[in-house]
């Protein structure tokens, strides 16, 4: 019966990681998401990233020859208690996570920006705004402009775009 275990892969090696392994006919799922960015002379880019940066995770049976895993081209470690004893994740985690993101991949904090109009409520959900509900006015690529009522006053505040969510 195989179970899921972690792999910390070195720097932005997530993905030769994964193919090496997969050559050791191992079971690698590799959790990914869609991001923008913008280039040069303003060409939005879009750029696949790992959702947990460095991680993979790789189905393994016990009577598996697990232990070349460490030695595979892109791997740093394979996560365990022990030199002997594997850490397993719990049984049908791994499976949720791939149904999750299936049924609604992460979302890039860019792509929902661009479906907000101005006029929109956000929340602020981290910096010392935090829990604040502010009126939505335009972004770029990396901040949003709001109307936030502070102190009876509405000012407008600029904050990086991964820190406000739709309400």
């Amino acid at each position: 019966m195989q179970q899921w275990c972690v792999v910390q892969t070195k720097s932005n090696q997530e993905d030769t990681a994964a193919y090496e392994l997969k050559q050791q006919s191992f079971q690698v799922f590799l959790p990914t998401y869609t991001t923008r960015t913008t280039g040069q002379l303003s060409k939005t880019i879009m750029k696949i990233k790992p959702l947990f940066p460095n991680y993979l995770f790789v189905a393994v049976d016990k009577t598996q020859k697990w232990r070349s895993i460490n030695s595979t081209r892109g791997v740093l470690t394979l996560v365990a208690c022990t030199e002997d004893h594997l850490a397993f994740l719990p049984q049908g985690w791994v499976e949720d996570l791939m149904y999750r993101l299936s049924v609604a991949p992460p979302e890039d904090a860019l792509d929902a920006m661009i479906k907000l109009v101005k006029g929109d409520q956000v929340e602020i959900k981290s910096g010392e705004f935090e829990g604040h509900i502010g009126t939505y006015l335009h972004n770029t690529s990396k901040k949003i402009m709001l109307l936030l009522t502070l102190l009876g006053r509405e000012n407008k505040v600029i904050l990086p775009i991964g820190s406000v969510a739709p309400v």
